[in-house]
């Protein structure tokens, strides 16, 4: 849940504070509670471990507390732990052991869990359904002196037992602390280890119970769950209707940040003197001399038991200023709030000034003193605590309306900037300037900016020309939509009088003060002065935000503002990207000859940025200029993921659209807006034959279209409006209920054309551009009327050119090469198997959004059973029954009888075949399929009678004593993964010399088919049979070295190298041993692999063996990955195949004898298969074809060895 606030106008109720404890109230008040930042020290051996019959559901036995603990008005000597994250005071047990709320997805107090039930004296710092782990320990422990004792009692390893939604948290560990005297209570956490589960919320209560389930006997504690830690609040009473709960998640796929180890959550109980410094009020940048004199304040509260009198409230400044100064209260009441104003002071030199409010100690030393950080400047206004984080984002949800700060001013500068913080991007918002009137309002608009789209963080906002002001002046957001500003603040309670103020709808002249409501925003807003020297970095443009390994992020582009009244001249500029380790990957930079006062200029920087290892990182660009008066608006920042995409044949992941809501979203684009030349394609794989869902629309709003794809069960649909007419045009023919049909439909101002699966299913003539509005593009429903589609989706593209018919079929199974097609604007290939974002492998930056896609309730990625290649089809027209052949595709057609004319396009794959194997179609052992297969296509009308189809295979794959009859042709639909058909068998004929094998074909169910082939009997599938091939770092470099057990005319091994595991290069050459019976071994030293790692850019080295035969062909080994920075002689290749149908099997090469636990772990956290395996030196196979009794679905596959964790992605195709 994003924590986001909105109002409504009628719902503020304004707050009179009572001068009076009820004696019933729970003696911790919610304004003593303290969120801060300590160490977590786990116990170790000290104290004693505590006994419960289990680590799921029990309560243990009294435990003694070490002293006397008063909490609540009473006594205790003994607690009682609940496994649940719960502590009962006293000797009485709680009445369940089942301590949790009933859902784990609450939006309210629930049902059950320690604020629902009638037990008293309840303390809760992580209730939940929780388990232990392996690991799993509860213990206590008492230490200190006599009169400040602690008592420490901690879960350690426990884990979530709820796994709807998934698990978040695999390992965590809290500590519940009792202080002696003062009956202080800490909850602290420690490290949380996140699962391999994508990111969901879930709800824990966290907090104390007096004696009753009433609301002044509680205090709950809250955060929302994209919140970190740091920033959880206290309420009085249980969780409310419209409250969260205390909602946490892990960080995969989504920003669910897990605690910081040391966050604390203190509990302070009323005392009889006890003054708290609340609140101090000031600003967080002060401009000068234009914001002085400064006035510093301090909101105090008595809340102790007694009325106090003669109490001193100190102030100190350190920094640019030396200021010790108090001002005395003569009395304060129990209960009571008062406002302190101290003495002006006017900083005269810039730098950072401390606030420190304080008082002298009473009974509750840990509210005495409260801090301000201070940034004295030239020209920067700001209320913001520069040392505290935003909170969150405040708007109006469902309403327009506009926020505003208050700002003291003298002198006679300008406003030429705004500076302004969001919670959330993606908003169309204007910031503007208003005078004051005589009551202290804001008064007159006097600028506005024109709209512009938010990011999150910082927005830089140049106002020119510059805006003079008078005096008292207020700056802030105005919302002209009904989508929540997400406008940032920090907490301020109780928040200051007569400086934020609201108002809706958008330009109402009526405010409404945020202090009437009790509201604690303080927003994040800061003007800022013209100065005469001022050059700041506005924005990244480019790399895009996310784009895919290997596809390079070309030079980056950045805007630089001249917000300065002064031209500038020869400015050096920097670009520098770090890695997540923090390490500089990238730095480059560039200048600026003269650039104007008030002014931009896009500078592209020299250098490329092109990663080579996945990841995330950050991109800054800034200037140089030494004169800057304003540092705040120098540097711009982009945080870039660079997505690790499946190569080759692997189709990887697809996504899949639940037919209720979920929809990809691309951003408006000048180069997706189709005109007169485009061609939309993608494949789908249908789940519904009834549903009308939309593949892709553009621009097609609640009452008129303008270009949408729909799928009316199976039959896709095109409904175009361009300026001159309108197509509503259903095809020809349909694809099939859960399998891949591609669809595609081009236009070229001329004719508007709709094909399945490559074949023409409809043809209209219409000119004109295509209507268009400049909106987003919606994959998945129609922007307008939702149609929400239920199917699967891969490889997407948008072309600004129509496609022929023939690029059509030729490229169905293409996996496009990043940035290899100029006409190529969007291309989103759905590998990313997690996350919320799609990369765009075209290089345009149109990255694909998705929504309401919710991973906690549905399956968002399946493992694709699309064949995908890196290498077009061949198309064959025939016109004759004369056999022909596909170039490079070791296929040859013979038509009998043909009449009138056919194409045949065939796609040719030089792997194994994705999921089950065709070998499947054989009931008898052995049995082997020869790791190649086809998928053929025709088109047209010519009639035959039959075809003959001669496949060819790489050398050595048919032995000397093959028969006809132990050959079979298996075949299955286009884009399927499951079970093989019987095609053929026995062979037509077999040509052991030319490795050929002929099948009869009948003339119907022939095309539009994958073909594989197995055989019977002990034929060799390969020239090169190896027995392994590993590769180790060493000090000379990385030394491969590998063994055969039979070659048959093997000219040589050629190796090659590369650093994305896509694009390799020769390296070298070993000779082959020709023709062999025996065991060969062969190795091959690379001294120059540790002169190419580069920490954070080359980390990782592939490898591979690409045999030759004598007569030319070739055959590729598995890949070596060797880690340069990894230093435990572990090196893991892959597992095989991935993804996997019924065998599976984990390679890896060791330089030392280790025992690896090795375990397969779904989605939801679950380990679904264990293995333990010791293992010796050198190249290993550990099978794993146990796991081809798993479900379908995606899997992680954790090796553990040495301390050592691994993880890797696997796909479980369906059986």
């Amino acid at each position: 849940m994003q924590k986001n606030y909105f109002l409504k106008l009628t719902c503020f109720i304004a707050v009179v504070f009572s001068g009076i404890h009820a004696r019933a109230q729970l003696n911790y008040p919610v304004s003593s509670f303290q969120n801060a930042t300590g160490t977590y020290t786990d116990l170790g051996t000290t104290g004693s471990a505590i006994t419960v019959a289990n680590s799921n559901d029990a309560n243990s036995s009294a435990i003694a507390i070490g002293f006397t603990f008063v909490y609540n008005g009473s006594s205790y000597t003994s607690f009682i732990l609940n496994t649940n994250g719960v502590v009962k005071l006293g000797t009485i047990a709680p009445s369940t052991t089942a301590l949790y709320t009933a859902a784990v997805q609450n939006s309210g107090p629930g049902t059950g869990g320690v604020f629902n039930i009638s037990d008293s004296n309840m303390i809760a710092p992580f209730e939940l359904d929780l388990v232990g782990t392996a690991s799993v320990e509860f213990r206590s422990a008492t230490t200190g002196t006599v009169g400040s004792r602690v008592c420490t009692i901690q879960w350690k390893n426990v884990t979530e037992n709820s796994t709807t939604p998934a698990v978040q948290y695999a390992n965590f560990s809290f500590q519940c602390k009792l202080y002696e005297s003062s009956n202080i209570i800490e909850f602290i956490y420690g490290t949380a280890t996140s699962s391999i589960n994508t990111s969901a919320f879930k709800a824990a209560q966290v907090g104390l119970k007096g004696s009753s389930t009433a609301a002044i006997q509680i205090v709950s504690v809250t955060k929302g769950s994209t919140q970190a830690w740091t920033a959880a609040t206290a309420a009085q009473g249980n969780y409310a209707a419209a409250t969260n709960n205390f909602n946490f998640g892990n960080s995969v796929s989504a920003a669910r940040p897990l605690p910081v180890p040391g966050t604390t959550f203190r509990f302070v109980p009323i005392y009889s003197s006890d003054i708290a410094i609340r609140q101090v009020y000031s600003l967080g940048k002060l401009p000068i001399p234009f914001g002085v004199p400064h006035t510093v304040k301090a909101a105090i509260r008595n809340t102790g038991l007694n009325g106090l009198t003669n109490i001193y409230v100190k102030i100190k400044v350190s920094g640019t200023v030396a200021i010790l100064d108090s001002v005395l209260v003569a009395s304060l009441n129990s209960g009571i709030d008062t406002t302190i104003t101290f003495n002006s002071y006017t900083p005269t030199s810039t730098g950072t000034n401390i606030i420190k409010v304080f008082i002298s100690q009473d009974d509750n030393v840990f509210n005495d003193t409260n801090y301000y950080t201070q940034i004295v400047n030239q020209n920067t206004y700001n209320y913001a605590d520069p040392t505290v984080a935003a909170a969150g984002g405040v708007g109006f949800t469902g309403a327009t309306g506009d926020f505003v700060a208050k700002f003291p001013y003298t002198g006679a500068a300008g406003i030429n900037q705004i500076g302004v913080n969001f919670s959330t991007g993606g908003n169309s918002l204007k910031v503007g300037i208003w005078d004051t009137t005589s009551t202290g309002t804001p008064g007159t608009l006097l600028w506005s900016s024109s709209s512009f789209t938010t990011s999150a963080g910082l927005n830089t906002i140049p106002v020119s020309p510059a805006i003079t002001i008078g005096g008292t002046f207020f700056v802030g957001v105005i919302q002209t939509g009904t989508a929540n500003a997400s406008f940032s603040y920090q907490n301020e309670t109780p928040i200051r009088t007569q400086t934020f103020y609201y108002t809706s709808p958008t330009g109402n002249t009526t405010w409404s003060d945020f202090a009437t409501s009790s509201s604690n925003f303080r927003f994040m807003i800061e003007p800022r002065l013209e100065l005469a020297n001022d050059l700041g970095s506005t924005s990244i443009t480019s790399p895009c935000e996310i784009f895919p390994l290997g596809q390079s992020g070309g030079n980056p582009v950045a805007t630089f503002y001249n917000y300065g009244s002064n031209s500038q001249f020869s400015v050096k500029l920097r670009a520098r990207a770090y890695n997540a380790a923090g390490t500089v990957v990238y730095n480059d930079s560039a200048n600026i000859s003269v650039i104007l006062s008030n002014s931009t200029q896009s500078i592209t920087f020299p250098h490329i940025f092109n990663p080579t290892v996945a990841g995330v990182y950050t991109l800054k660009t800034w200037s140089e200029l030494s004169s800057d008066g304003d540092r705040n608006n120098d540097t711009a920042t982009k945080s870039i993921i660079i997505q690790d995409m499946n190569t080759g044949i692997s189709s990887g992941t697809r996504i899949q659209f639940d037919g209720t809501d979920d929809y990809v979203l691309i951003p408006a684009a000048a180069n997706l807006i189709p005109s007169t030349n485009f061609t939309v394609e993608a494949w789908v794989r249908p789940s519904n034959i009834i549903t009308i869902g939309t593949l892709y629309s553009k621009d097609s709003t609640i009452n008129d279209t303008s270009l949408t794809i729909n799928m009316l069960g199976i039959t896709p649909q095109v409904i175009m409006r361009t300026v001159n007419g309108y197509v509503n045009m259903v095809a020809s023919s349909s694809g099939t209920v859960f399998s891949w049909t591609h669809v595609a439909v081009t236009y070229d101002g001329v004719n508007l054309r709709l094909y399945v699966n490559g074949d023409t299913a409809g043809v209209v003539a219409i000119t004109g551009a295509v209507k268009s509005l400049a909106g987003p593009t919606y994959l998945g429903r129609r922007a307008g009327i939702q149609n929400p589609a239920n199917m699967g989706m891969e490889n997407f593209k948008f072309w600004n050119i129509a496609r022929t018919e023939s690029q059509i079929r030729l490229g169905m199974h293409h996996k496009t090469p990043a940035l290899s097609t100029a006409n190529l604007m969007e291309y989103l290939r759905f590998d990313e198997g997690t996350g919320t974002v799609l990369a765009d492998a075209s290089g345009n930056c149109n990255v694909g959004l998705l929504n309401n896609f919710d991973p906690a309730t549905e399956t968002i990625w399946f493992g694709s059973s699309l064949p995908l290649d890196t290498v077009l089809g061949t198309s064959v027209t025939f016109t004759t029954s004369a056999k022909q052949t596909f170039a490079n595709k070791n296929l040859a057609l013979e038509f009998q009888n043909l009449s009138g004319s056919v194409q045949v396009v065939t796609h040719y794959f030089k792997y194994a075949a994705l999921g089950t194997q065709p070998d499947t179609v054989i009931t008898t052992s052995p049995k082997i399929s020869h790791n190649r297969f086809w998928v053929i296509y025709k088109y047209g009308a010519g009639t035959y009678d039959s075809c003959r189809a001669t496949f060819t295979l790489p050398a050595g794959n048919i032995s000397t004593t093959a028969t006809a009859s132990q050959l079979y042709l298996a075949n299955r639909d286009n884009g399927a993964s499951g079970v093989w058909s019987l095609a053929r068998n026995p062979a037509d004929s077999v040509n052991i010399a030319a490795q050929t094998i002929r099948f009869w074909l009948p003339s119907t169910n022939t095309f539009s088919k994958q073909y594989g082939i197995a055989s019977s009997g002990t034929n060799n599938p390969l020239p090169v049979k190896y027995l392994f091939f590993q590769g180790f770092k060493v000090k000379e470099g990385v030394k491969l070295s590998w063994s055969t057990a039979s070659e048959i005319n093997n000219s040589q091994f050629i190796i090659e190298r590369s650093f994305n595991g896509t694009d390799f290069e020769s390296i070298g050459k070993v000779k082959g041993a020709g023709n062999s019976n025996v065991k060969t071994d062969y190795s091959y030293l690379d001294m120059k692999a540790l002169s190419l790692n580069q920490p954070g850019v080359i980390a990782k080295l592939h490898y591979r063996l690409n045999q030759l035969n004598m007569d030319g062909k070739n055959e590729y080994s598995t890949i070596v990955v060797i880690d340069l920075n990894n230093e435990d002689g572990i090196t893991i290749n892959t597992a095989l195949p991935n993804p996997f149908d019924n065998k599976l099997a984990l390679t890896f090469n060791s330089s030392q004898e280790i025992q690896m636990l090795i375990e397969l772990i779904n989605m939801n956290g679950d380990v679904m298969l264990t293995k333990n395996v010791n293992s010796g030196l050198g190249s290993q196979m550990v099978n794993l074809d146990q796991a081809g009794d798993l479900p379908a679905g995606i899997y992680f596959m954790r090796l553990q060895y040495n301390g050592i964790t691994k993880i890797q992605k696997l796909i479980k195709m369906v059986n």
